[in-house]
């Protein structure tokens, strides 16, 4: 980014025939700050609750991380969408 103080990654930089859960995991507990995008797709997505959202999770409860929700799409409906609510509601 502007002035090389944010470094930007998303699972699209993962190439072709490298190890993406090894890398989606690395740079997770990598990241300062973690963008958690929300969607019905995500929400119904086990890789993407049981490991990407719980890790992201766990660091911020740790404060070892931000994590800032992005809610794409409506997530009426689905089963798990009370926590996604909750994530999106500022704690102060």
């Amino acid at each position: 980014m502007r002035g090389g103080l944010i470094a930007t990654w998303n699972d699209q930089d993962i190439l072709a025939g490298e190890e993406w859960d090894e890398e989606i995991r690395f740079k997770t507990e990598q990241a300062d700050l973690i963008f958690l995008l929300v969607s019905a797709h995500s929400l119904n997505t086990d890789y993407i609750w049981n490991v990407e959202i719980e890790a992201a999770m766990r660091r911020h409860e740790a404060r070892t991380a931000r994590v800032i929700p992005i809610i794409f799409l409506p997530v009426c409906g689905k089963k798990k969408t009370r926590r996604a609510i909750t994530f999106s509601r500022p704690r102060n």
